[in-house]
């Protein structure tokens, strides 16, 4: 960077610093990453429906007499410091799933005074958060959110000119798994246990002793996955799109979707696979219980039972008239999380919340 484009860089940064302290109206900033995953679309899903003034940001630089929502814990505090923002600032922190070994939980006594509300979209995050602390008066519990106009069942017809157009087989139960579960961000050779991809391999590899199975990936850093799926001759395709809503033929596409996780604050895949009119079978992981009515529009097992997921994934392609009745209660069920429903939630549990208080924002 020469002298010319430091000199730019540095007096726009002070030109948003001044024009963030001069904010007298009550005003949402969003802090999200610059990594386009799930944290930076909700961000964006805010921008468009909630409060006025509601803005997304990476930094908390020069933000004054405002509401500061941290989309993940991160921007606020990580194993070894806390980066508290301007103290006339109202915080919020997000944060949907809680591993045992997390770094940041020995520093969280420090943190919970300064935070005004806690949000998470699931109970089992919930009652880990009162668990480690956290006041029960001070959490909101608010769904992740899905947009049913764009994830919408296809019928038969359309199910097949798909899976022709992205060349897939037509003949095969084909089952999806969309999500990076390798540590890092290189081939994901180093599986990411907490996201369940060796329960998801052996379940796969039982189902292909039964039947003629095909597997669609989505995501990155799946090397372990599809490692283990070459060894045992089981076919599979990873599918990479530039765009996020590209993802809505891919569910569109599957006979049935599969969650193996261990531990999960979402996923948005349970909600996004409900919406497109494809059955879920998943473990009793982050919002699937709040979400899956088990044997009703959907299946729930426990964490690393692979017998029942293989179990409940059977008796599905077996019973025609039950995965009907899965696709049709699942669309039904997913109608009261459209991301309209819940951005008002957000609106009205939180932001209306902390600007109506005088101990922030004025």
């Amino acid at each position: 960077m020469n002298l010319q484009q430091t000199t730019k860089y540095y007096w726009r940064f002070l030109q948003e610093g001044i024009k963030n302290r001069l904010v007298k109206k009550p005003t949402v900033f969003y802090i999200t990453e610059s990594a386009d995953w799930v944290v930076k679309r909700i961000g964006d899903i805010l921008s468009a429906g909630t409060v006025p003034g509601f803005r997304t940001a990476v930094s908390t630089a020069g933000i004054r007499n405002s509401v500061i929502h941290y989309g993940t814990p991160y921007g606020l505090w990580g194993p070894q410091q806390i980066r508290l923002p301007h103290p006339s600032n109202a915080l919020v922190v997000t944060w949907f799933h809680i591993p045992p070994d997390d770094g940041r939980l020995p520093v969280l006594p420090q943190v919970i005074p300064h935070v005004s509300l806690w949000h998470t979209a699931c109970t089992l995050t919930q009652e880990k958060l009162i668990q480690l602390g956290v006041p029960p008066e001070k959490i909101v519990l608010i769904p992740l959110g899905v947009d049913t106009r764009l994830f919408r069942p296809v019928n038969d017809a359309e199910k097949k000119e798909i899976r022709q157009a992205m060349g897939l087989p037509l003949d095969k139960t084909v089952i999806g798994s969309f999500q990076k579960d390798g540590v890092g961000w290189g081939e994901g050779q180093e599986p990411k246990l907490i996201k369940g991809p060796d329960v998801f391999c052996d379940v796969v590899e039982r189902l292909a002793r039964r039947q003629d199975v095909f597997v669609l990936l989505t995501g990155p850093s799946r090397g372990y996955v599809k490692q283990r799926l070459k060894e045992k001759g089981i076919p599979f395709q990873h599918y990479y799109f530039d765009r996020y809503e590209e993802i809505v033929r891919c569910y569109q596409a599957l006979d049935l979707y599969l969650v193996s996780s261990r531990e999960e604050g979402g996923p948005l895949a349970v909600l996004e696979s409900m919406s497109a009119g494809i059955p879920v079978v998943s473990t009793r992981v982050g919002l699937a219980p709040d979400i899956i009515r088990d044997g009703a529009n959907g299946f729930l097992a426990e964490v690393e039972d692979r017998s029942a997921l293989e179990s409940n994934i059977m008796t599905l392609l077996e019973q025609n008239s039950l995965r009907e009745a899965f696709v049709e209660q699942g669309r039904q069920t997913v109608l009261a999380y459209d991301w309209g429903e819940i951005v008002g939630l957000y609106e009205k549990q939180i932001y209306r919340v902390l600007m109506g208080r005088s101990t922030c924002c004025h």
